[in-house]
């Protein structure tokens, strides 16, 4: 199993794909894997997208006849996608579909032909996230829902909560300017409670500005990571499995 870089997802994670013939000299691989609709509430496959392929500014990219790209349905194998990229190019996926809110993963390309984890991308169900900050009542109110909102969300899972105990968050959203952002961890009972300082499980923000959504961490021990996201309102920036570099 590949490497994966500090700063970067689950999905980077690829395990080669056996049957793939690739030709040396080619920069272009194929890259797919299984996608859920939200494995948070269940183990349903994505069948209808799209599933957007885009720069990390949020452009889109672009096929030979100047078209946006999208990862392409399996027409054989229920719920998997895959597209074919330039290989180690930085992107974002957006991955969105009915009842669903549109969810921006960031990631490198591999460095050849692969399949992502299962489970490492889904997306998010509306009423499950509308019901969350409902009940999560955060500083402020419950936020705008997502299918009306102006702004993006961000939902984070560092891959390692108890690493990033102690870390300082620092949150910018696409208009450049400094956004609120919530940590929480979770207690003994299972209950979600806000960080001090100890390991963050979950973080969150509301409302962002669409633009290029810049999170930065660092740690006590000298340690930093960035990560951005291009949003755009209604979005959920998926912040799940990033990992900071190591010791």
């Amino acid at each position: 199993m590949a490497a994966c870089s500090p700063a970067r997802l689950l999905l980077l994670c690829a395990a080669p794909v056996g049957c793939a013939a690739e030709t040396p000299a080619s920069d272009l691989i194929r890259w797919g894997g299984y996608v859920y609709q939200d494995v948070y509430i269940s183990s349903d496959l994505l069948v209808d997208g799209p599933i957007e392929l885009l720069d990390p500014d949020g452009a889109c990219i672009e096929d030979d006849d100047g078209a946006c790209m999208l990862a392409e349905a399996s027409t054989s194998t229920e719920g998997y996608w895959s597209f074919v990229v330039e290989k180690d190019r930085p992107l974002a996926l957006r991955v969105s579909g009915a009842g669903l809110a549109p969810t921006v993963w960031r990631s490198d390309a591999p460095g050849r032909s692969a399949q992502w984890q299962s489970g490492a991308l889904f997306a998010r169900d509306l009423a499950s996230l509308d019901a969350f900050a409902l009940e999560l009542d955060p500083p402020g109110g419950s936020p705008t829902s997502l299918a009306t909102a102006d702004g993006a969300w961000l939902w984070g899972a560092p891959l390692d909560p108890a690493d990033w105990a102690g870390a300082t968050l620092d949150l910018l959203g696409g208009d450049g300017q400094p956004a609120d952002l919530l940590a929480y961890s979770v207690d003994e009972s299972g209950a979600l409670r806000p960080r001090t300082d100890g390991p963050i499980d979950l973080f969150l923000a509301f409302d962002l500005a669409p633009g290029v959504v810049v999170l930065t961490v660092q740690t006590p021990d000298g340690r930093q990571m960035t990560e951005t996201w291009p949003a755009r309102a209604g979005d959920l920036l998926a912040g799940n499995f990033l990992a900071l570099p190591a010791n």
